[in-house]
């Protein structure tokens, strides 16, 4: 065969293809056609969020998301999208990335290569890469087709549409070199594959890039709300940084961004603003006779690393860098806020919009890779849900609570969803580092219960569920069916206004975050936060968590005890805010070094003033700590533990209601729902805050009783929900 003759044939191919493909999703079209343009919002009801479709509620966001491109022709996930549907849920996510780079599969080998790309046969030797890019965008097509196909699967779905930014193809940053993130301890590495290490990226302070993907985004999501496949997208999600969770990049390796020219740019432009253009002030507050605005100079990575023996960063002689790591995040805020509002605006706020973000526990990072202005995003009116994985490592294990890093109560308090992406591995993972660390369960039945206590959490708590197996199908299994469609009927039982509360608040504060952090696996940060809910979590309690500036809220005065576990850096205004509820006789936990840190400097009067206490040196300690009751109502741990069976005692003494006897299980009791998930399992005594009718709902459903105390048995790995109403 001639090259004409091969063309010409492969050309007939395509064109056949493409009919037969026309002709393929001409039904789907048509029946989309006929079916109303559809609205999206998140509304709250009785304190349970749901999306809001065409005036249907669906309460907690049961979703499966699959955050990699759906491979169609794989039996196995066709068949565990069956799955879903047949067990009532059908809300997913798709979507693609802003260059998605396609090998295809060879078709044909004579004179040249043919490859297959999405059913359709065309002539091509090379990887395809479909970018939405400089004015290219033959990708669009590629996310109409996932959700017709789709909706071959399941006709009844809905779809949260992702679009991650995250990666800019090559040509772009070879274009662009000047607007690339630069690590200030590390050249950056072209052959890095994950963005947690020297990973070529652009910098969030680039304008550049920042209006580009703006116009990117406005023509993307035009286009898709003009298309059919419209009529089935309820929302929005829009990814960005490194793996897609807004952080910067470079965190495995304590590498240090950003010092590149966009970011020297922005920092100046912070100091003028914060500074109010006086020069007087930049100088005094560094300590620097000879700085001015236009040649200020970035903090040095020595600076930057640097803690004193107290593990906590000066606010005085760290002022650069603190200065330097308030304006990186400000970068990374507006950049969110740029692209969440131009989405917005190109589909007509039609439809939510979200992204990941707001972590604040089990998050072990240095002060550059976290989300510094949560506070500013959930009050900004251009974000509706926010998305969070749950703590890792020892956090996920069997018997533990696999609690959500976000503040789910916080993000709810703000009228956004809170949504926990539960990606927990099942009998079914393979990957070896997980089977290691006793993170894979070892049959469908432990694996059940994993995905019963991630569920009991969110039933608990406010907030919804995306179940995320990264393309692996980790519940390609009858029995894990079987455990999703018990889910889908529990998440149908109807709510009510007596529903069981909780008296304990855990009060977290971003901006110390910043003064008490300066790398990877610092000492102090796991200690004080991220142990402290898995103790709360085995005191028999339960507990909300929501950010300091959130306690100006009506909603967030409930609360009996609260608890502060890095309230290290204070303001007058943050002082004052803890003495209106010292003078309302509320019960405070502080630890290790609470209001220690001052815009003065470490100030031990400003601590004892917080405590009530007469300390002479710091009390703070690293190992061997204990709890003090330094005033009435205020309890102190010097070295920020908070063993759970010490916290039980004061919880009873302090009136706190504790469902059960004994600290090995797992609580989780909020809303309509309690959960109670054990290693060991044994016998169960539960105990509620006043007499109430409550039946089982899982792993099976019993009659109803009408009880304030009862027992009950249940095997080791295991987690039993109750309705209570």
């Amino acid at each position: 065969m001639n090259l004409t003759r091969y063309f010409t044939a492969v050309l007939g191919i395509a064109v056949t293809m493409m009919r037969i493909e026309a002709d393929e999703y001409a039904g789907i079209k048509d029946k989309l056609s006929r079916e109303p343009a559809i609205t999206s919002r998140v509304v709250f009801n009785n304190g349970v969020p749901a999306f809001q479709i065409n005036g249907q509620n669906y309460d907690r966001l049961l979703q499966y998301t699959c955050d990699y491109p759906w491979k169609y022709d794989n039996p196995v996930f066709v068949r565990q999208i069956g799955r879903f549907k047949d067990a009532g849920i059908h809300l997913y996510t798709v979507g693609f990335t802003i260059c998605e780079r396609t090998t295809g599969k060879n078709v044909a080998k004579e004179d040249g290569t043919a490859f297959e790309i999405d059913n359709l046969r065309v002539p091509d030797n090379r990887n395809i890469v479909r970018e939405l890019w400089n004015g290219e965008y033959l990708a669009l097509d590629v996310i109409e087709k996932r959700i017709y196909r789709s909706l071959q699967l399941d006709p009844d779905a809905y779809f949260m549409v992702y679009i991650t930014l995250s990666y800019p193809n090559g040509w772009w940053m070879d274009k662009y070199p000047d607007e690339l993130v630069r690590y200030a301890n590390a050249p950056i590495d072209k052959s890095a594959k994950l963005g947690d290490y020297a990973f070529r990226a652009p910098s969030f302070a680039s304008l550049v890039f920042r209006q580009q993907v703006c116009e990117i985004l406005g023509k993307l999501v035009s286009y898709l709300e003009a298309t059919p496949a419209a009529k089935r997208v309820f929302a929005y999600r829009v990814d960005h940084g490194c793996f897609r969770e807004w952080f910067q990049w470079g965190f495995t390796d304590n590498l240090l961004p950003d010092v590149s020219q966009p970011m020297l740019r922005a920092f100046r432009e912070y100091l003028r603003e914060f500074y109010k253009d006086d020069v007087s002030a930049l100088r005094k507050a560094w300590n620097d006779p000879g700085v001015i605005f236009d040649t200020a100079q970035f903090p040095s990575p020595e600076e930057r690393m640097r803690l004193g023996e107290d593990f906590l960063r000066d606010p005085i002689s760290a002022a650069p860098v603190l200065d330097y790591l308030r304006a990186l995040h400000g970068e990374i805020l507006k950049t969110n806020l740029a692209f969440n509002r131009t989405v917005k605006e190109a589909s007509n706020n039609r439809v939510a919009v979200g992204n990941y973000g707001g972590y604040f526990f089990g998050m072990h990072f240095g002060p550059e890779h976290r989300h510094f202005h949560n506070a500013e995003l959930l009050r900004s009116k251009l974000v509706d849900f926010q998305i969070s994985p749950f703590m890792y490592t020892k956090f996920r294990k069997m018997g533990e609570s696999g609690f959500a890093e976000n503040m789910f109560e916080s993000t709810a308090m703000n009228g956004v969803m809170p949504i926990l992406e539960a990606d927990t591995s099942t009998h079914l993972d393979t990957d070896k580092a997980r089977k290691i660390s006793h993170l894979i369960p070892d049959n469908n039945r432990d694996a059940s219960m994993l995905l019963a206590r991630d569920f009991g959490q969110i039933l608990a708590r406010k907030g919804g569920i995306q179940w995320k197996d990264f393309n692996k199908q980790f519940y390609d299994d009858d029995e894990i069916q079987k455990t999703f469609a018990v889910f889908s009927r529990i998440n149908k039982l109807s709510g009510s206004t007596n529903q069981l509360k909780s008296s304990v608040a855990v009060v977290g504060d971003f901006e110390s975050l910043i003064y008490m952090c300066a790398r990877r696996w610092d000492k102090l940060y796991p200690q004080v936060v991220s142990d402290l809910q898995m103790e709360l979590s085995h005191s028999g309690a339960s507990f909300e968590t929501i950010a300091f500036t959130d306690l100006e809220k009506s909603e967030a005065n409930h609360f009996q005890v609260y608890i502060f576990p890095n309230l290290f850096y204070v303001t007058p205004e943050k002082l004052a805010m803890v003495e209106k509820l010292k003078a309302q006789g509320k019960i405070l936990f502080f630890s290790y070094a609470p209001g220690y840190l001052t815009p003065s400097g470490r100030s031990l009067k400003s601590m004892n003033k917080l405590l009530g206490s007469d300390f002479k040196n710091f009390p703070g300690v690293f190992t061997r700590g204990k709890i003090v009751n330094t005033a009435p109502n205020i309890y102190y741990s010097t070295d920020g533990r908070w063993p759970r069976n010490q916290v039980r005692e004061l919880f009873r003494k302090n009136s706190i209601h504790i469902y059960n006897t004994d600290s090995e299980p797992v609580i989780f009791a909020g809303g309509n729902f309690l959960t109670v998930h054990t290693a060991q399992g044994g016998k169960q005594t539960i105990t509620l805050p006043r007499r109430m009718k409550i039946s089982r709902c899982f792993p099976e459903f019993t009659e109803t009783v009408d009880t304030m105390r009862f027992e009950f048995n249940v095997p080791e790995k295991s987690t039993t929900i109750f309705y209570v109403r």
